[in-house]
């Protein structure tokens, strides 16, 4: 991957000298508000009403999605907030393609700072401008937005970087990081390979609750385009629409896949959502019965499922080992949705403002997307987790002893981060043999593969994590003295490689 996050990473870690979880997920999280923070900005200008830009920063913040990946160490939430500083500028821009002010070099240094990011795909508010501009009959004018130089800008960056990478390491790299990572993965899917359909699934399903506001957001568009009187509202609509639209063809025609692809969508989709609920309360307009009692639906649905939880004392699903939310999930949600449901009913006795009927709905969803996060997340470690795992290695090894994975390269990351030992990659009894005359001792497998481990030592079964397909045990030569780990549960045995 292109290296601006990693840099950011790095820098934000150097003032305590290592990479922690807050500093590895900072950047994305910073990049997250900004681009609730913008979208507020962005719906105001297109609509010249404060209330677009409060609705659609409400609707991006309760994706749940978007604020799911917000929270990690994602590349696409940084993409994503560049890529709407670029299409923030173009709209700034739009009746003035000769000017070469602040927002011009704006919109190319975000362009250049996106491929820094996640390479070429963050041009493409470049193609989306020229569709906006074919759609309104001024195609003419791409010309002088894009003038040849500004690409010095805006790619000039990413090619110093990609010339001095090459220049830096071994054989190949260019092959590997440009035409496999890049083309490849497009052209014949290298990884997460899906069929045409799947974004016309996995897009309206990522962005629930407000994909129920679709319909409405989709009509309200198309009339704008068609017979708007506002001019600005009616080419911001224009705009927004090339974004998405083209960004959903791409993706769509693109054969590796995933939802998160086309996350830099989200807050165009978000002010699109915006002006429809303003526009619904501002004119008075009924809202849709699905509309009208599918919140008080849900939330007396979400009640009744925190009331089991809460009542249980928690909830799992045998099922599905490791699904087990908490009893403090319970109670928050029967108190989250409660009061949202008396400040609804207060709401309705209230005359004036529309919007603050609205609201306790907008507040119940990020309630429970709050809960999900700090709560029902958090539950899960023991299970998701490599955390544990690496610690109960590390605490069976002595201080600068190498920890082995065995076949196992998806845990080898988050061995390595949470134990502080480096992590040797075995597969083979080669490497294995070599791993013990180094001093290695504890190997991370997992358990359905114990009986592939080379017989080139007697093991023992130090600890047992997880459950059913996804258990995974720390094993050490039984020569290791025996005593220092506490024995797992069922798995602490003797057990032959």
């Amino acid at each position: 991957k292109p290296p601006l996050y990693y840099w950011m990473v790095a820098a934000l870690s150097s003032f305590d000298g290592r990479v922690s979880e807050f500093t590895a997920r900072l950047p994305s999280a910073l990049a997250g508000i900004a681009c609730i923070a913008l979208t507020v900005v962005f719906g105001h200008a297109i609509s010249r009403r404060p209330a677009v830009g409060l609705w659609s920063g409400a609707v991006l913040l309760t994706v749940f999605r978007f604020s799911h990946l917000a929270r990690r160490a994602q590349l696409d939430v940084i993409l994503a907030a560049f890529v709407l500083i670029a299409l923030f500028a173009l709209f700034r821009l739009r009746d003035a393609p000769n000017r070469r002010g602040f927002d011009f070099y704006l919109l190319h240094v975000a362009l250049a700072l996106g491929v820094l990011t996640k390479g070429p795909v963050a041009l493409l508010p470049i193609p989306a401008f020229a569709l906006y501009l074919l759609w309104q009959g001024r195609l003419g004018s791409f010309g002088r937005m894009f003038p040849w130089w500004s690409f010095a800008i805006s790619l000039g960056p990413a090619l110093v970087w990609v010339a001095l990478a090459v220049a830096a390491t071994p054989a190949g790299y260019f092959e590997a990081a440009i035409v496999d990572n890049v083309l490849e993965r497009f052209l014949s899917g290298t990884a997460h390979v899906r069929p045409f359909y799947y974004f016309f699934v996995q897009y309206p399903l990522e962005f629930m609750p407000w994909t129920l506001l679709w319909p409405a957001a989709g009509m309200l568009a198309l009339r704008n385009v068609r017979d708007g009187e506002d001019r600005v509202s009616r080419e911001a609509t224009q705009l927004l629409l090339a974004f998405i639209a083209l960004c959903f063809v791409f993706f769509s025609f693109s054969a590796g896949k995933r939802g998160l692809y086309l996350l830099p969508t989200y807050p165009a989709v978000a002010m699109l959502c915006g002006l429809a609920i303003d526009d619904v309360l501002g004119r008075r307009r009924p809202w849709p019965a699905l509309l009208r009692y599918l919140p008080a639906t849900l939330g007396i649905s979400l009640a009744a499922f925190g009331a089991v939880v809460w009542s249980r004392g928690g909830f799992a699903l045998e099922r599905w080992p490791g699904f087990q939310l908490p009893v403090e999930f319970g109670a928050g949600l029967v108190v989250a949705i409660a009061a949202c449901g008396v400040a609804a009913v207060a709401a309705t006795r209230l005359s004036g403002a529309r919007a603050v009927r609205v609201a306790p709905a907008v507040v119940g969803l990020f309630a429970l997307e709050w809960l999900v996060f700090i709560v029902a997340l958090p539950a899960f470690d023991a299970e998701k987790s490599p955390a544990p795992i690496a610690r109960a290695a590390a605490a069976s090894s002595r201080e600068n002893a190498p920890i082995g994975v065995f076949d196992h390269t998806a845990m080898k990351g988050g061995i390595a981060f949470y134990s502080g030992h480096r992590v040797v990659d075995l597969r083979s009894e080669e490497s294995l043999r070599d791993f013990l005359a180094r001093g290695g001792e504890s190997i991370v497998v997992k358990a359905s593969k114990l009986d592939r481990v080379p017989a080139v030592a007697q093991f023992e079964v130090r600890a047992t994590f997880r459950r059913g397909s996804r258990r995974v045990v720390v094993i050490a030569p039984t020569s290791v003295g025996s005593n220092r780990v506490p024995r797992g549960p069922a798995l602490a045995r003797r057990s032959p490689g």
